[in-house]
């Protein structure tokens, strides 16, 4: 099955490393899972839990960019080490608000006939705190390159969710 989506947040990943990714699909849904630079240059997703109406489901799938290739096609450039950690701890803090941002929103409901407005909170399950946590964590290590090669994919960009199973 095929979902049409779009990446919540931009994703920055340093060549060698995987970060916490969040997509959103059309019906509401967010996926989440990891992203890593593959040797085609392009940002492989693989997903592992979609959050649906407040509730994680475990699943394993795939992003497909808008030209149907596996991965998402991603502006690569080259950048000192210090510069790369403060963008990837920057877009994974987005990540982090992101989580925070949907576990504080609400729903106001106006009863038929009018009379009392019912506000519902939404909750948002312990897998995406504890993606949220990873990202507050996340640090990119320290080595003796000069440069560090890193892949960006804009915020929004479209994409295709390929659910391969559970």
């Amino acid at each position: 099955m095929r979902l049409k989506g779009r990446l919540a947040l931009r994703l920055i990943v340093p060549e060698g490393e995987e970060v916490p990714v969040a997509v959103e699909t059309e019906d509401g849904a967010v996926f989440l899972g990891k992203a890593k630079v593959a040797s085609t240059r392009r940002v492989e997703v693989n997903l592992d839990q979609a959050v649906l109406g407040g509730r994680t489901y475990p699943l394993k799938a795939t992003v497909l960019g808008q030209d149907r290739a596996q991965g998402l096609q991603a502006q690569i450039r080259e950048e000192a080490p210090s510069l790369v950690a403060d963008l990837v701890r920057g877009s994974l803090r987005g990540l982090s608000d992101y989580v925070k941002a949907r576990s504080q929103q609400t729903t106001i409901i106006t009863p038929p006939g009018g009379g009392t407005v019912i506000q519902q909170g939404q909750s948002v399950p312990l897998e995406m705190y504890l993606g949220a946590a990873a990202a507050d964590l996340f640090s990119v290590p320290q080595g003796q390159k000069a440069v560090i090669r890193i892949a960006e994919v804009a915020e929004g960009s479209p994409l295709e969710v390929w659910i391969l199973g559970q």
